[in-house]
């Protein structure tokens, strides 16, 4: 393309010399000569060059692509190609991407074929329509793929990340193939039978986790592309109801994201991803029965998690529609109708920029319509601060609280709490419980003052250390936070709740920074804790991902 180019402008070059000998015009003659029109052509010429020269073209598009010398970063997978051509694996080669089978040529032609190099679209109509059926079957994991496949010569297959990801989880779920190869650019799937016998290996994404140089990324650029393609395969496997596919990538990207939000906490992208990974994982957005009004520091801490992710995503980025998107669809999963509406209506003023996005702005107007025929008129009279709740009080006070939360207005709920709660010497139960909604709001300011007025200590430790999750803080702050909680509930059963908590978190935390040794010892502990079925999956799951 970029001979193309050069031949142009030196063609349009030619032309002008030519044209300016042939007038015998003097070079001090040109700027008169110019016509207005022609002068207003080449101030936009000149304008549109600068914005293309600058990058500014592509940012505004959302391609994100940069302009320099050499390669655009990551967006040649050179090592992913390498893999593919290894001398064990059969010697036909198939990508999705216009660029990836001349690179594949490059390294391995012309003994090794690729199935198609659509680059310059002199391959054929047949071929081409052959190779774009392929891409669309095994993009919507169309039951035909294998035979389209089979038609091919079951090549080893090479999907990007950036566009093809959705081949890529279709392949995850395949018997018949097997990742060989994944890295920030691309993953690399070869059918199953050609590497029984030979030194090629499944690709395996717990030992790559647990491995500093397990997924190649050395820089921020490259632990960003990765994320985002752990995000999105994941997600799609966890739609598939591939879980156990699924569960690997998000131990492993959300680690990444964590690690990006500690490096550059003000990054939205970073905030968002965390979210949207979270968002895929268990139970995390399958809707409630009832608005949650308590927290279990361990089962609720991916979707608090969750929430406070993309709350803040929302705060550094207003404007993006799919962190909006994600905060929206969790909110509704928690039952919060007033917190929905809100990002709703954020949305509805959002400009579209695909079908997709004009569909859902369509759906927001009419689920604004629909919240606000079931949210009543607000409550109003709540307590003032500092009277002693007991007796009829607290009765009044606990039925306006029932009546807001049942009618989804969550945020209205906290606040009569908050004003309802004396300053000193609370209830226990209504403290937790005004911690809880502040954490489920997403507000974790609110919710550090109120770990103040919980009495008792073991609890408080361990909200504390909750909080520090939930807020990203540093994972060096976040282990101290979790030993001295640990250390607060020592004194208690071995089978009281708290004890499992604290061991559960400790285990989690461990296992997403890449410890194996002291996540099995606190999973460990944790297991001769739990006494609920929840706890007891809970232990089950999270040591399938410890080594």
């Amino acid at each position: 393309m970029g001979f193309v180019t050069a031949a142009n402008m030196a063609e349009g070059t030619a032309l002008f010399v030519r044209a300016r000998r042939s007038t015998g015009r003097k070079s001090g003659d040109s700027a008169s000569a110019v016509s207005p029109g022609n002068a207003v052509a080449l101030v936009l010429v000149s304008l549109v060059l600068v914005w293309v020269a600058t990058g500014e073209f592509y940012r505004d598009a959302g391609e994100g692509r940069t302009i320099g010398w050499g390669e655009e970063p990551l967006w040649f997978p050179h090592e992913a190609v390498k893999a593919a051509g290894a001398k064990e694996l059969p010697p036909k080669f198939a990508s999705f991407h216009n660029g990836h089978a001349a690179l594949y040529d490059y390294y391995f032609g012309p003994e090794r074929k690729v199935f198609s190099d659509a680059r310059l679209e002199v391959i054929g109509a047949d071929l081409y329509q052959q190779q774009n059926r392929l891409t669309s079957a095994l993009s919507r994991n169309d039951a035909g793929w294998r035979s389209l496949v089979s038609a091919a010569g079951r090549p080893v297959m090479l999907a990007d990340h950036a566009s093809n990801s959705a081949v890529s989880a279709t392949l995850f779920t395949a018997k018949d193939y097997a990742c060989i190869h994944f890295d920030p650019i691309a993953a690399v799937f070869a059918p199953a039978e050609s590497i029984t016998g030979t030194s090629v290996r499944p690709f395996d994404f717990l030992q790559a986790h647990y491995d500093p140089n397990g997924f190649r990324a050395y820089d921020m650029t490259s632990r960003l592309a990765l994320t985002r393609a752990l995000r999105n395969i994941a997600g799609s496997l966890a739609a598939y109801g591939r879980d156990d596919l699924a569960r690997p990538m998000n131990l492993a990207g959300i680690s990444l994201a964590a690690n990006l939000i500690e490096e550059r906490p003000t990054e939205a992208d970073h905030w968002k991803l965390l979210g949207q990974l979270l968002q895929s994982t268990g139970t995390v957005a399958i809707p409630r029965d009832a608005a949650p009004v308590s927290v279990d520091p361990v089962e609720d801490l991916a979707a608090l998690r969750t929430v406070h992710a993309l709350s803040t995503a929302a705060l550094l980025a207003p404007n993006d529609f799919s962190t909006r998107y994600s905060l929206m669809m969790q909110q509704r999963s928690l039952k919060q109708l007033d917190q929905e509406r809100d990002s709703l209506r954020i949305l509805a003023t959002m400009t579209p920029i695909n079908t997709t996005q004009a569909t859902e702005i369509e759906n927001a107007l009419a689920r604004i319509a629909e919240i606000d025929r079931a949210i009543s008129s607000p409550e109003s009279g709540s307590q003032a601060n500092g009277a002693k709740i007991e007796g009829e009080n607290r009765a009044e006070l606990e039925r306006t609280l029932d009546r807001l939360i049942d009618s989804g207005r969550i945020g209205e709920a906290a606040h009569a709490l908050a004003e309802s709660l004396p300053a000193t010497d609370a209830p226990a139960d209504l403290a937790n419980k005004l911690f809880a909604l502040q954490m489920w709001l997403g507000n974790t300011e609110e919710a550090i003052k109120t770990i103040t007025r919980i009495a008792e200590e073991p609890r408080r430790a361990v909200f504390e250390a909750v909080v520090m999750i939930v807020e990203g803080r540093p994972r060096n702050d976040v282990a101290e936070a979790i030993d001295k909680a640990g250390k607060s509930v020592t004194g208690l059963s071995q089978k009281d709740p708290l004890r499992f908590s604290m061991a559960g978190l400790k285990a989690l935390h461990f296992a997403e920074t890449g410890e194996p040794v002291k996540a099995r010892e606190a999973l460990d502990a944790a297991q001769a804790s739990a006494t609920t079925p929840a706890q007891k999956d809970f232990t089950a799951r999270l040591g399938r991902l410890i080594p």
